[in-house]
């Protein structure tokens, strides 16, 4: 692969109902992703779509004069010093760490694309004792998930899931096989 260095000219920031589908096992990418999640919802009694509910603890009570309070001097130069405060403390120290609620929201996103552990879990037992044909294996998986993978990359995600792979003579041919476990019967 030839590989390019260059200066990051911007910051793409996706706005979406559905979160795009992304490889957990793409390591560069996940670096990359932040997943805020805008779990609350705003509205008022009279909305006839979704009125508000104050048994449900995503509902908040819409302010419908937010606009006009936030277009006020006072609250324009309240909203600066908070903006200047907080490039302050950034430029001092950083973003540190993620709010939890923000990490919690990446490992629920990587864990609904993890297609290759979804089939793990649903489709194989495990047992330390267990051996499974990686031709099989590759094959059954790719069927499942619906996307090709390569044989060599299937078995660095493997690794990374716990599943070491190797090869077990019998006579004169080598089957490369996965440890730890094997298809199921009912699939």
């Amino acid at each position: 692969k030839d590989y390019e260095t260059f200066l990051p000219t911007a910051l793409p920031i996706l706005i979406c109902n559905h979160k795009p589908t992304i490889d957990v096992d793409d390591v560069a990418m996940l670096r990359r992703i932040k997943v805020i999640s805008f779990s609350m919802i705003y509205t008022t009694p009279e909305d006839s779509n979704r009125p508000y509910d104050p048994n449900n603890p995503r509902h908040r009570l819409r302010d419908p004069n937010v606009r006009k309070k936030l277009l006020t001097k006072y609250s324009q130069e309240q909203l600066l010093v908070w903006l200047v405060q907080g490039a302050v403390k950034w430029y001092a120290r950083g973003l540190g760490k993620l709010p939890k609620c923000m990490e919690d929201a990446f490992s629920a996103y990587c864990l609904e694309n993890d297609k290759l552990q979804e089939f793990i879990e649903e489709c194989c037992e495990h047992s330390p004792d267990y051996k499974t044909n990686a031709k099989l294996f590759k094959e059954r998986f790719v069927a499942f998930a619906g996307r090709n993978v390569q044989q060599k990359d299937l078995v660095v995600m493997m690794k990374n899931r716990g599943f070491d792979h190797g090869k077990i003579r019998d006579g004169e041919s080598v089957t490369n096989m996965y440890k730890g476990l094997r298809l199921s019967w009912h699939m």
